[in-house]
């Protein structure tokens, strides 16, 4: 379980790397909600994504010089980018199938991109056996990002359901 001083801990280590992203009112899902909701705008971050943040907050504590990941989205940016600032040597594992902007993009930060197969089970192996220390990705589910809205706005609304039944 992550505790307060986990992310203590997490913002000290990665504070001169990321940007400080802002959290914004959005009116519309405070509406739909009946609750206040604020986005985080991690777009706004350095490779787009927020994984910048696990990637630093796991490499500085890496004593490797080399590091791999499999990956053909922002994680596989996230981990170029990263390494590449801490001075560290990225290799990251690509299905043949990733588009070339990813791919480009991987390499801009850095990155030694490694093109290999084309399933995720497959890419980690391969990593691998490219030695260095294996940068996971989190693990996840295939979520279309409107189901996940869907998903945040039903608990919002449950909760501030509840929360007004309770009053």
């Amino acid at each position: 379980m992550i505790t307060i001083k986990d992310i203590e801990r997490a913002k000290k280590n990665i504070g001169q790397f990321i940007h400080r992203t802002p959290l914004i009112p959005s009116n519309s899902l405070s509406f739909l909600s009946g609750a206040d909701v604020y986005l985080k705008l991690e777009n706004l971050q350095k490779t787009s994504s927020f994984k910048v943040r696990g990637a630093f907050n796991k490499l500085v504590k890496v004593k490797d010089q080399r590091v791999i990941a499999a990956s053909m989205g922002n994680h596989a940016q996230a981990v170029a980018y990263a390494a590449g600032k801490l001075g560290k040597h990225a290799k990251i594992v690509m299905p043949e199938t990733a588009s070339l902007v990813k791919q480009e993009a991987t390499k801009g930060y850095g990155a030694e991109v490694v093109l290999h197969g084309e399933l995720r089970g497959r890419l980690s192996m391969r990593a691998i056996m490219c030695g260095g220390f294996f940068l996971k990705g989190a693990r996840r589910r295939n979520v279309k990002p409107q189901d996940l809205i869907l998903k945040i706005l039903q608990r919002v609304i449950c909760r501030s359901s509840i929360r007004s039944t309770l009053e």
